[in-house]
């Protein structure tokens, strides 16, 4: 099954420090979020790259979020409580599709949310925009209350399709302003 590879965000929401250390491709920076009790909601958004081929349909997305907590003071252990995606930059937003809690390691782990076959139970019809793609993770202590403090070293999206056909066109087409197509093979005249 083809894949668009894995993909970084080009911007985010909620970190309180250094929030482009966490989409730079570089393993040994982060950024952080710390709290003072309760809950903290942190987006990535932007995921750079190429559109989806014409025609493709979606047949899963993998979210992978490299993090850890850390323990300081008065900063207890974190877990993810909420991981949502969007496929039209935040407007709406699929079900949590954690069971459960996912505790976060106090050392570096790459955790893994969705999947080849994971749709998130969004409708990806018609949907090719890789950039539209944002996902929410909210955090909070583990034990429900206190501080908590976390570092996001790499978030990545991958999404999954089936490639589709496009019908072979001759003769002149009309492209209107601002509109994106994609050629595949074959010979494309401009006169």
């Amino acid at each position: 099954m083809p894949d668009t590879g894995e993909r970084s965000p080009t911007s985010s929401t909620g970190q309180n420090f250094y929030p482009e250390r966490a989409y730079d491709g570089n393993m040994s920076n982060f950024g952080y979020t710390y709290v003072f009790g309760g809950a903290r909601t942190v987006t990535f958004t932007g995921f750079a790259g190429d559109d989806l081929p014409a025609g493709a349909s979606v047949d899963g997305v993998k979210i992978l979020n490299n993090v850890r907590h850390f323990i300081w003071g008065t900063y207890e252990a974190a877990t993810f409580t909420s991981v949502k995606l969007s496929l039209n930059g935040g407007s709406a937003y699929s079900s949590n599709i954690l069971s459960s809690n996912q505790d976060l390691s106090s050392s570096v782990v790459e955790y893994t949310f969705g999947g080849a076959t994971e749709d998130w139970g969004l409708s990806w019809s018609g949907f090719t925009d890789i950039s539209d793609l944002e996902v929410e993770f909210i955090s909070e202590p583990a034990d429900g209350s206190g501080n908590h403090y976390i570092w996001t070293y790499e978030v990545y999206a991958q999404v999954y399709y089936t490639a589709g056909s496009v019908a072979a066109t001759t003769g002149p087409i009309k492209i209107g302003a601002g509109s994106k197509f994609h050629i595949s093979g074959g010979k494309f005249t401009i006169k």
